[in-house]
């Protein structure tokens, strides 16, 4: 039976779950929720797309033991829809979790089958590269 590309990075993350050096809190499918500052309250609202249906969600979230946070997005043809979703997560993601800077949310593409140009350019914007 063939996979699906959605079960394909399925098993992919969790290979990487498996084998990666990482110590915390793994958490897949994670939702990003989107940060809404409301100006007549003066709170902030925490929102899902779509009313918590289509949301953002990225394929692995680490909290790790030691305080940081690693976000990881898996794909089967490493591609560059993947390095804009790891971007925004990566934006999105640090205003939910408190304003935190979003260089301290350490980005990683996990991916079978690579480009090498496109591989330099995740390089480039220091996401850490797995192919499995």
């Amino acid at each position: 039976m063939k996979l699906t590309r959605k079960s394909r990075e399925r098993e992919l993350t969790q290979k990487f779950i498996e084998t990666c050096e990482y110590k915390g809190k793994f958490e897949t499918e994670k939702p990003i929720p989107k940060v809404l500052n409301s100006s007549t309250e003066d709170k902030t609202i925490m929102k899902n797309a779509i009313s918590n249906i289509y949301s953002l969600r990225a394929d692995l979230f680490i909290t790790l033991d030691t305080g940081g946070y690693v976000l990881v997005e898996t794909k089967n043809r490493i591609n560059p829809s993947a390095l804009g979703q790891l971007l925004c997560y990566q934006e999105l993601l640090s205003r939910a979790l408190g304003n935190i800077d979003a260089k301290d949310i350490s980005l990683v593409c996990v991916f079978h089958i690579g480009d090498p140009e496109i591989e330099n350019i995740f390089t480039k914007y220091g996401i850490d590269l797995v192919r499995l």
